[in-house]
């Protein structure tokens, strides 16, 4: 890359004073060696040896002065700047931790140019710009005269980093400090190139970190949700079943009992000794009765087995099973589907999700003055659904958890709309395909709100 003009004059004038100082030292050991060897017509190598290694030590010893002066003489008040720039590149080659180097270089810029804003642009991989201003508080806007703003880019390896801008008030002096921000620019590539680095490395950190916690809740509720499961169908059994049961025991027992059995244990009959005519017919009487009872245990298990999984789901799908599952519960909602079943019909883990995503968050509404809407719209890529009814149910938290897990599960997506007049809204889509699209739900949410009667297609309880 070529010098700039400010460059060039400042190797010139300091290649002209070292050699000024060099001439001055060989002119003094010249002078030396006539008045100590004036026998000799030159001057002896050894002194010629001495005279070089005084002028490598008085270099060395005037290194920075030289320097300084040189920048006074070229760039007059913007020497500082350059000392600034020079020491930020010599700490960000050796000791400026990762977390400094933009700060640091915003300052050094702005100071630099005496700005009284500068910022530090970073240009990440996902488009976003991530940015530092100094000092922390400065705005854009200046006060009294508008400032200029310039700015140039920091490149790396051939691709854009970043950028530096600052604020100027002088647009006389914009070229020079346009000059003395590429200085800064040039080596600064580096340094941006890993920061930027660093913190895509943290953000994808970050997410992996959060993604973890994710995975980590959603199997403890998978766990909790199996054990809340099992504890309620073993309670549905001993509330639902096991007194028909029990009666069917209690029946078989009597009958046995009253037709002469000696003896009667739990774990059956052992022994009988029949007494009577009619021993007979209490014992068939006993038995019909028991097989009374044991037809409304099975029936009662299959109601119960229905909430398992229904099998109307997958006999007649979506729409009929819910309203199967307005009678088994005793309650009353307006559902509304619309779209080709079929579709839906053929995916059948899909269908299932969205029945009992329905049907839990149906539950966990409260009876209120209006029934509950549910509406279903059975696209081409995906489905959307949502319900609405009165907030305020115990239980609602967890039951949201459940559905939002069971949505995302699919790769969809679940909201709750803000509540109106103590009636509440949840929404959901989920894609009927690998390929998540997203489409508008607008009618959805007036079929919502508004529940205007005469759907598309409608069915109530």
């Amino acid at each position: 890359m070529p010098l700039s003009r400010s460059e060039w004059w400042r190797v010139v004038l300091l290649g002209a004073a070292r050699f000024v100082v060099a001439v001055i030292i060989f002119g003094v050991a010249l002078m030396l060696s006539r008045t100590w060897f004036s026998g000799l017509d030159r001057m002896p190598v050894w002194f010629v040896l001495v005279a070089s290694a005084v002028v490598a030590a008085v270099f060395w010893m005037t290194r920075k002065p030289l320097q300084v002066l040189v920048d006074r003489l070229v760039l007059g008040d913007r020497a500082d700047g350059y000392a600034q720039v020079r020491t930020l590149l010599q700490r960000m080659s050796s000791t400026l931790p990762v977390d400094e180097v933009v700060p640091a270089l915003a300052e050094t810029a702005g100071r630099t140019v005496h700005s009284s804003r500068a910022e530090v642009r970073l240009n990440m991989s996902d488009g976003d710009a991530w940015s530092q201003v100094w000092p922390p508080r400065a705005v854009a806007d200046g006060t009294g005269q508008a400032p200029r703003t310039i700015g140039v880019e920091v490149r790396h390896a051939g691709t854009g980093v970043g950028e530096i801008e600052v604020d100027v008030t002088e647009p006389d002096e914009s070229d020079r400090d346009r000059r003395l921000l590429d200085d800064l620019a040039r080596p600064a590539g580096l340094a941006l190139s890993t920061v930027r680095l660093t913190l895509e490395l943290r953000r994808r950190a970050a997410d992996l970190q959060t993604l973890t916690d994710a995975l980590a809740l959603s199997n403890r509720r998978i766990m909790l949700a199996r054990e809340s499961e099992l504890a309620r169908i073993d309670a549905e059994m001993q509330d639902r079943v096991m007194p028909f049961i029990d009666r069917a025991r209690a029946a078989v027992i009597g009958g046995l009992s009253s037709g002469g059995v000696s003896r009667v244990d739990a774990g059956g009959v052992a022994g009988a000794r029949v007494s009577g005519a009619d021993a007979g017919a209490r014992v068939a009487a006993g038995l019909d009765a028991a097989a009374v009872e044991v037809a409304g245990a099975l029936e009662a298990l299959r109601v119960l087995a229905r909430g398992i999984y229904p099998p109307r789901l997958a006999d007649a799908g979506l729409a009929v099973s819910l309203e199967g599952w307005q009678q088994r519960a005793g309650v009353s909602v307006d559902v509304r589907v619309s779209g080709d079943e079929t579709v839906l019909h053929g995916h059948e883990e899909l269908e299932a999700c969205l029945y009992f995503s329905l049907v839990t968050a149906l539950g966990a509404l409260s009876p209120g003055a209006e029934r509950p809407v549910a509406v279903v719209d059975i696209g081409d890529r995906e489905v959307s659904w949502g319900v609405t009814g009165t907030a305020g149910s115990t239980g609602r938290a967890r039951a949201l958890q459940a559905v939002r897990d069971r949505v995302e599960a699919f790769g969809g997506t679940m909201w709750v709309g803000e509540p109106a007049a103590d009636r509440e809204t949840l929404r959901a889509t989920v894609p009927l395909m690998d390929t998540q699209l997203t489409s508008s739900t607008s009618d959805l949410t007036s079929d919502l709100t508004d529940a205007p009667s005469g759907g598309p297609r409608h069915r109530s309880g």
